[in-house]
């Protein structure tokens, strides 16, 4: 049975927070976990266009957190960020366990 949860952190980084802890919870019981942080106001900046540097670190920050799935609207730049996570976290785990 396919079932997740949907927390979309929206006006202060209180709300995120509580979504961490939810996070943590179903990660637990083994349920995906969508976060939807792309743009949001908690980034601070007032206009939505200048809030990318503050999406990505929010959505990597969700995944370093147990979330599954990331609900963006810039995807291309994203893709690059968790790319370039993934390489980055794939190259220490290398280095601190050498083969």
């Amino acid at each position: 049975r396919l079932a997740t949860l949907t927390p979309i952190c929206s006006v202060a980084a209180a709300s995120c927070r509580s979504a961490a802890l939810m996070s943590g919870l179903l990660r637990n019981l083994g349920r995906p976990i969508v976060i939807g942080v792309s743009r949001k106001r908690f980034i601070g900046t007032p206009d939505a266009a200048d809030r990318l540097p503050g999406s990505l670190a929010a959505a990597l920050a969700t995944l370093a957190l147990g979330a599954t799935v990331l609900r963006v609207h810039d995807v291309a730049e994203t893709v690059q960020a968790l790319r370039i996570w993934r390489s980055i976290a794939a190259s220490h785990k290398t280095a601190s366990h050498p083969p």
